[in-house]
């Protein structure tokens, strides 16, 4: 994984492509959480998840793109 930097805040960040193709942020470094069982909610594991980077970013409205309807969607 290449990591590049956030151009308003500094912070390092990848680039994950969705299945709509679109790329989208998310913090270089993983958080650890804990899932749990769905099916009976006692079993818990520790994964490692990559948190979008428009949800720890300061300046994250500055790069968020409007959607056809101009309400930040697609």
């Amino acid at each position: 994984m290449t990591t590049t930097t956030c151009r308003s805040c500094g912070a390092p960040v990848i680039w994950v492509e969705m299945k709509s193709g679109r790329r989208m942020p998310c913090n270089a470094v993983p958080k650890k959480m804990i899932a749990i069982d769905q099916f009976n909610g006692r079993l818990g594991f520790m994964v490692s998840v990559y948190e979008s980077h428009f949800s720890t970013c300061p300046n994250a409205k500055e790069h968020r793109q409007r959607g056809k309807n101009g309400n930040g969607g697609d």
